[in-house]
């Protein structure tokens, strides 16, 4: 592959072309990407130390995560109930697995996977969905109390 503006274009190179290319939805809070995750009430989850109304995942407690990328999108679909994906996923939460319950497409391009959180200390913890052996590659941080 090329990129080309009017002024110039970039040297080829090499684009790999996978089913399955997840990656967690974030949000940026100074340097730091938290996962976009919320509680089952519905509240984000984050650090209340630096984003109001944010709270920080429990361990045992069950969150949502948002990850596109995980396969593609029915098209000519309007989605009005998840659509469940059968596939393989993992979830890591530190060094520590953590079990999909669910993983569904939610809405266009988005799914929902729910998994609880595994019992580990208090930190900041980075977290990586993999599927079919494709793995998430930003460094996104799940805050837990």
């Amino acid at each position: 592959m090329r990129v080309f503006t009017q002024q110039s274009h970039s040297d080829a190179f090499d684009v790999p072309v996978v089913q399955n290319a997840p990656s967690l939805f974030y949000y940026e809070v100074g340097s730091t990407l938290y996962v976009a995750a919320t509680h089952a009430d519905g509240t984000l989850v984050g650090d209340p130390a630096l984003t109001n109304g944010t709270t920080k995942a429990s361990p045992g407690e069950t969150v949502a995560l948002y990850v596109n990328g995980v396969a593609p999108s029915p098209s000519g679909v309007i989605i009005t109930k998840p659509i469940p994906y059968s596939g393989t996923v993992s979830i890591t939460i530190g060094s520590d697995a953590a079990t999909p319950l669910f993983t569904g497409l939610v809405e266009a391009g988005v799914f929902q996977i729910n998994t609880t959180v595994p019992v580990i200390p208090a930190g900041n913890y980075p977290i990586t969905v993999t599927v079919e052996g494709q793995a998430s590659s930003m460094d996104v941080i799940l805050p837990v109390e």
